[in-house]
């Protein structure tokens, strides 16, 4: 159904003086399509197993949930991006991160922390071609961004504090309460299908911890394990929802 959903909003959705708008709703589409508060919470837990690349940090910006949990306006959220590119940021959250993660020599060009300090001492030093401590700061008006500069640091560096967190949980009471933390700081819900998605996410780890406990007391639950989990989990609640909110339903037909 969801190959078909762009095709029915392009129809239901016209707002056009004269046009009779009827309420619908589509049903069975996959969970991380038909919510941004779940396509969010999916895209924080995927790159806490990632690299830390400007992509994947980025990306998580370009989420409207995450921007506006972080203050961030559309204008800022490219503004702040284009100021992480300008500042060489690639990947990694720094040189000693990348070093024991990935076995490499101790670097730190090209990652968040070094992109991040060019970026302070831009805002500090003004215009400028001269190195300060090794670091050359990112040249230009980066001052007038002095705020948005600051707030990309406090940001980014809390991101990797939760992919930390992510990382090294293991039992169900951490993972409950990084989850409660995730939708807490870094995802803004607004309206009631937001509110009812992140119940949706709750009750989907809480389903999940659960079985787990039952079937096997005591299991040791990794990153990659709650990836896995809660992305069916949730998928298989999206397939559930939507069928009993009246007006118009589209669904695919079920055998049976």
């Amino acid at each position: 159904v969801g190959a078909y959903a762009p095709a029915v909003e392009a129809v239901f959705d016209v707002d056009e003086a004269g046009m009779p708008r009827i309420p619908y709703s589509i049903a069975g589409r996959p969970f991380r399509e038909a919510s941004p508060v779940v396509r969010t919470v999916l895209q924080l837990v995927d790159v806490a197993d990632g690299r830390g690349s400007l992509d994947e940090i980025g990306g998580l910006l370009r989420l409207e949930p995450v921007a506006r949990a972080a203050g961030f306006d559309d204008d800022e959220v490219a503004t702040a991006l284009d100021l992480a590119t300008r500042a060489g940021i690639t990947w990694g959250r720094d040189g000693d991160t990348r070093a024991e993660r990935y076995a490499l020599p101790n670097v730190a060009s090209g990652t968040w922390q070094h992109g991040i300090d060019r970026l302070v001492l831009g805002v500090a030093t003004g215009r400028t071609l001269q190195p300060v401590d090794d670091i050359l700061p990112v040249a230009g008006d980066s001052g007038s961004n002095a705020s948005l500069v600051g707030r990309l640091a406090a940001w980014s560096e809390g991101v990797f504090a939760l992919c930390d967190a992510m990382q090294a949980a293991s039992s169900a009471d951490e993972w409950t309460a990084i989850i409660e933390r995730l939708l807490r700081e870094f995802v803004h819900t607004a309206g009631g299908d937001d509110a009812e998605a992140a119940r949706n996410v709750r009750a989907a780890l809480q389903s999940q911890l659960e079985a787990i406990a039952e079937a096997t007391p005591g299991m040791s639950i990794n990153l990659a394990t709650m990836r896995a989990l809660l992305a069916r989990a949730l998928e298989d609640r999206g397939a559930r929802m939507g069928h009993l909110r009246g007006g118009l339903r589209v669904c695919r037909l079920e055998p049976g």
